[in-house]
């Protein structure tokens, strides 16, 4: 019995140590305007509800090379033109080729956007309902307390603790 509790619990450290890693590289990969970023993927959390996408959502976004796009692909891209770094989802009006820089686009609402700001096309979405609720609830900064720092703390006092009796048990 107290070799199945022990079992558990160490089961459980590694379970919490598991979630701290992925949370943690998840976190650190945040770009300018808070969405993470691996490479050419990009994972957004859907905090409102944008046509196709219900809030909730987790998005993996693939970018593509700057000279797929073409007039007509919806797109998310960074809307810097507001106060706050939002990400926004349009159709793509006109591209202004540039052969010896990125291109442009004019967007629906006659917003002009550089291939920088770009997230990717719509038709590179992979969709992972209710994920991103999920998600974003462990992201926040009293889960992140809660769930990374806190267990790891307990568990470093722990390991202290284990040390201390094991220098005593030497020691006698």
């Amino acid at each position: 019995m107290k070799k199945m509790k022990k079992t558990l619990f160490w089961t459980f450290i590694a379970i919490v140590l598991m979630l701290d890693v992925v949370l943690t590289v998840y976190l650190l990969s945040y770009n300018q305007y808070n969405v993470s970023t691996f490479g050419d993927k990009t994972l957004l959390v859907m905090t409102t509800k944008l046509s196709d996408y219900d809030k909730g959502d987790l998005l993996l976004i693939t970018k593509v090379p700057n000279s797929e796009f073409k007039v007509g692909d919806q797109i998310f891209f960074y809307d810097t033109s507001s106060k706050e770094s939002v990400v926004n989802y349009g159709k793509i009006n006109k591209v202004n080729e540039n052969p010896k820089a990125t291109n442009s686009f004019i967007m629906s609402n006659d917003f002009l956007l550089s291939d920088e700001n770009v997230i990717g096309k719509t038709e590179d979405v992979k969709v992972y309902a209710g994920v991103g609720a999920i998600l974003g609830f462990i992201a926040s900064k009293w889960v992140f307390l809660f769930i990374v720092i806190i267990p790891i703390l307990i568990l470093f006092i722990y390991e202290l603790y284990l040390l201390i009796t094991e220098l005593k048990k030497a020691k006698k």
